[in-house]
């Protein structure tokens, strides 16, 4: 029996796509997860009024509360579905990620996103700031003004399926040849290659400088003899050196998200605008502060 020479197409659907090649689950890669911008949204101010006295005194700073959404949602028009496992991969300026973040992300697993669901969750908080007392030197007259510092974030997810085997038992023969800019030379055996990984490898192989042109599997039954551009197959798998793993690529989207990070309490001289501090009134961390005797 003749061999038949079958493309791209037939290797999908008959090989890739036969029940054994690829893992049952899919794995989602959260990747290039970064910080887009980051701004202070008003809250309150208050006055603190000393200005009639001739003596410093505490007075108080009233405590408010709001309530903020934190949310991430897909920002790309096309349908995408998390598989069963998530990995999270920071790259460029990396998102502090909160636990309570990290799991909303690793709990998206089988959710579906397109154009009528858009959004993976929406988490509200309440917020109290403000409260405690302040010292106003005498004279001197101080406005207490909170901000809420907002960061927003993106990344995109991809699936992929590891590809756990080529059926190494009816696997016959495994070929490459290269491209010398006008032609196919000819072609180098490696019938040795038996796993994922030995096989697609291949392609990445150099010969006197050349690029591979073509990876062929041939295979026992039917005598199918499968000729794979190289080009092809490197827009369709992900290799993982590191682990000696293949993976068929599947969808991906980009998603965009927002959290709180703090509230900044900033005091300032009401009379010429002067700001005296600035700090984080969760962690209490001084971000500006001005000679303390100025507040005095």
């Amino acid at each position: 029996m003749a061999s038949a020479k079958l493309g791209m197409s037939e290797f999908k659907k008959w090989v890739l796509y036969e029940d054994g090649c690829l893992d049952t689950s899919t794995n989602t890669t959260i990747e290039n997860l970064h910080h887009t911008t980051e701004k202070m949204i008003e809250l309150d101010s208050d006055i603190l009024d000393n200005s009639n006295s001739k003596t410093s005194r505490k007075m108080t700073v009233p405590q408010r509360t709001t309530r903020k959404n934190s949310s991430i949602s897909v920002s790309s028009n096309q349908e995408f579905t998390f598989g069963q496992e998530i990995s999270i991969e920071a790259s460029g300026p990396e998102v502090p990620l909160s636990p309570s973040l990290k799991a909303r992300l690793t709990a998206t697993f089988g959710q579906k996103f397109s154009t009528t669901k858009t959004e993976i969750n929406s988490v509200e908080k309440t917020i109290t700031y403000g409260g405690g007392e302040q010292d106003v030197g005498a004279g001197k007259k101080l406005r207490i003004s909170f901000a809420y510092k907002e960061i927003t974030f993106s990344f995109t997810a991809k699936n992929k399926q590891l590809i756990k085997s080529m059926f190494p038992e009816d696997l016959l023969a495994v070929w490459i040849n290269f491209w010398d800019g006008r032609k196919a030379t000819p072609p180098v055996n490696y019938n040795d290659r038996k796993t994922p990984f030995e096989i697609f490898s291949l392609i990445y192989e150099k010969k006197d400088n050349l690029a591979t042109a073509n990876l062929c599997v041939h295979y026992r039954k039917n005598n199918n003899s499968y000729i794979l551009p190289t080009y092809l197959l490197r827009d369709l798998i992900e290799i993982d050196y590191k682990e000696k793993k293949v993976y068929l690529k599947g969808s991906s989207a980009v998603f965009q998200g927002a959290y709180g990070d703090s509230i900044v309490q900033t005091i300032s001289d009401v009379v010429n605008g002067q700001v005296l501090s600035c700090i984080n009134s969760e962690s209490g961390e001084y971000l500006y502060s001005l000679d303390p005797l100025a507040l005095s």
